[in-house]
Formats: structure tokens, C-alpha cells, sequence
């Protein structure tokens, strides 16, 4: 699979193409195609249960739609052998809603963990991209401590740092606002801000946090009955003439949407 680097301007880094997926029967999303390009911060919003975090799994390749196809730097995802599919998931750096950190492992442990099962670096080498890693996030000093002793904010930038370990092209972020009070949620959102910058790497990030998502996307996508509704830059969004997206993101208790 080519780097980033090989791939040509017109290329994106992701890709969903009329994707079709349900479970028992039941819809989950229906015709949904977007794609997002290299280095871009690419939002994805809707009610809960409107199908964000199964589109995560289907660029993860953990989930495979029923119709459609899931592209990664250009590549066909549903049809690959585990082997390949690995490699893919190798490029791509997931950061959990509640960091699924592994309690009985330290900080340090944790962060290496990815890094300990798919390279042969030795033991000096890794606490290197653990040090590294847990400086970009902001927690240098943290390496001894276990994750029951960490807050959620700390828990969830030590998953960052667990998730870039591997130096993935692609960060993944399922509700990284999930949870944490206003001030700790605009950390994160300058730390996925800063990463993205700094490192270059591509992002997608779902959350029903309309204000923490507009801060840091450059485009949003919002899903609503199974479908796209909209893509556009939040400034856009905030202007929507489609009145499911300006309920949503004005927070409005009446309209199209029923709660």
C-alpha cells in the first residue's frame, strides 16, 4: 500500500462509496458516500444511534457493508484477507470513546502495547515512541501510573498517545469529547487540532458535540435517518437551509427531528 507521500493529489485518504449496512434487518446506513483527503479534519454528527461509530468500524474494517465499498489511500478494504486487512489497520490509529485503556497495565504499558505486538523494536527503542508519544499529548511523567488513577481528560489523551504509537496516517476519533466537562473537551480539541498540523495526519472524528466538533473540523458530515444529510464546512452548516440540520445544530427542541 503506497504512503501518503505516493498518493496523488486527486487520491483521498478515505472512502466510503454508496455503503449499505444494517443489522438484523434493520438499517443502519443506506447509500452513504463521502470521502475526505489527505490531512483534512473530516467531522461526522448526528443523533446517537444514527450509525457514527458503525462508520468507524467499517473504515476500520471491522464491519463489512452489505452493499458499496470502503476505500483506504485509494485501496478496496471489504475483500481483503485478515493479513492484508492488518497491514491496513496498521496506517489507521483509533482513539476510543472511553479509551479502553487496559487497567492492569501503566500508562507506559499501554502506550507500548501496539507498538510491543507489530515492530521489532527492542526495549529501548520503544520506551523512546512511549516518551515521545505521551510529550505530544501533554503527559510527560505519566509512564508509572495506572489508567484508574488517571481523569477522564488524562485517560483519553494517553489513548491518543496509545493510538499514534504506531505512527498511523489516519486518526480515528470516536466522541473524544465524551464525557468531559467544557474546559478538559477544548483540550482535546486543540490536541486533535495540533496533531493534525504537526504530524499531518488525516482525522475523522464523530461526536454529537456540535461545538467541539465545529471547532476543530474542516468539514462536517452530518447523518440523519440512515443517511446523508449534509457535507459542508460548519460555517455552511450553521446557514443550512435544511431544516433537520439547522435543528441539530442549533439544538432546537422542535422540528423534523423527534426526541
Amino acid at each position: 500500500m503506497e504512503t501518503p507521500s505516493e498518493l496523488g493529489p486527486e487520491v483521498p485518504v478515505v472512502e466510503l462509496r454508496n455503503v449499505h449496512f444494517g443489522f438484523a434487518g434493520q438499517p443502519v446506513l443506506r447509500d452513504v458516500s463521502f470521502s475526505v483527503p489527505k490531512g483534512e479534519v473530516f467531522g461526522v454528527m448526528g443523533m446517537s444511534g444514527c450509525g457514527k461509530s458503525t462508520l468507524l468500524k467499517l473504515v476500520m474494517g471491522l464491519l463489512k457493508p452489505e452493499r458499496g465499498d470502503v476505500l483506504i489511500k485509494g485501496h478496496s478494504i471489504p475483500g481483503l484477507h485478515e493479513r492484508e486487512l492488518n497491514r491496513v489497520r496498521r496506517t489507521l490509529g483509533m482513539c476510543f470513546q472511553y479509551a479502553a485503556l487496559f487497567d492492569s497495565m501503566t500508562v507506559a504499558e499501554n502506550v507500548a502495547f501496539g507498538v510491543r505486538r507489530h515492530t521489532k523494536l527492542n526495549r529501548g527503542e520503544i520506551a523512546d515512541v512511549v516518551g515521545e508519544c505521551l510529550d505530544r499529548v501533554g503527559m510527560t511523567g505519566s509512564e508509572g501510573l495506572y489508567p484508574s488513577e488517571l481523569s477522564g481528560g488524562m485517560r483519553k489523551r494517553v489513548g491518543i498517545a496509545r493510538a499514534l504509537a504506531l505512527q498511523p496516517d489516519v486518526m480515528l476519533y470516536d466522541e473524544p469529547s465524551s464525557g468531559l466537562d467544557p474546559i478538559v473537551a477544548s483540550v482535546i480539541d486543540g490536541l486533535i487540532l495540533h496533531l493534525a498540523d504537526d504530524l499531518g495526519v488525516t482525522s475523522v472524528v464523530v461526536s454529537h458535540h456540535v461545538r467541539n466538533l465545529f471547532a476543530v473540523a474542516d468539514r462536517v458530515m452530518m447523518v440523519y435517518d440512515h443517511r446523508v444529510e449534509q457535507i459542508a464546512p460548519p460555517d455552511e452548516l450553521l446557514a443550512s437551509g435544511t431544516e433537520v440540520v439547522r435543528q441539530f445544530v442549533n439544538g432546537q427542541p422542535t422540528g423534523p427531528i423527534l426526541v
